[in-house]
């Protein structure tokens, strides 16, 4: 609930009265209704079973200080993540708000949904994993991004898919 500090490891800020684990499932609320938007910064290890990001909800994923989520991510329209990590995901990723990231990379176990409504920028060399289907129907801006999808993934698109001309490297 965000009623002591920004610390994703601070238990006074959740409901559980202690940080999430890798069994819990994690909602982040509309900031409004909050005094501090999470963040893991400074937090080694953070994770969480699910994460759902409500309309107005914020969260930052700290630069050296990844989010590991398990399960599945969901971020609702009017929702944002600003990620200067990884951002991965064990399962399907939606994004129907705005998922920001200048870190490394973008991973997720299955479906990749970019909704109408929803954005995915990619503001440096990020990597882009689909272990399932690619689904766009907002705007997925990685200019300098590499997308990598397993064999038998579609890619789905109704909406603008800008990747760059990056050239992975090989060992």
């Amino acid at each position: 609930d965000g009623d002591t500090s920004s610390s994703w490891g601070d238990g006074a800020n959740w409901d559980l009265g202690a940080p999430p684990m890798a069994a819990h499932a994690v909602v982040i609320p509309n900031a409004a209704g909050t005094m501090f938007d999470p963040s893991t910064d400074g937090i080694s290890g953070a994770m969480c079973l699910s994460l759902t990001v409500q309309n107005g909800g914020l969260l930052d994923v700290a630069a050296g200080f990844p989010l590991g989520i398990s399960g599945s991510a969901t971020i609702n329209a009017g929702g944002s993540v600003t990620s200067l990590e990884s951002f991965i995901c064990g399962q399907a990723l939606t994004v129907n708000g705005t998922l920001t990231t200048s870190g490394p990379l973008v991973q997720t176990g299955s479906t990749l949904t970019i909704g109408p409504t929803g954005s995915l920028q990619a503001t440096s060399a990020t990597g882009l994993i689909a272990g399932g289907n690619l689904s766009i129907s907002g705007p997925l801006n990685a200019s300098m991004a590499v997308l990598t999808a397993h064999a038998g993934v579609s890619v789905f698109t109704s909406g603008p898919l800008t990747l760059g001309t990056a050239t992975p490297e090989t060992p």
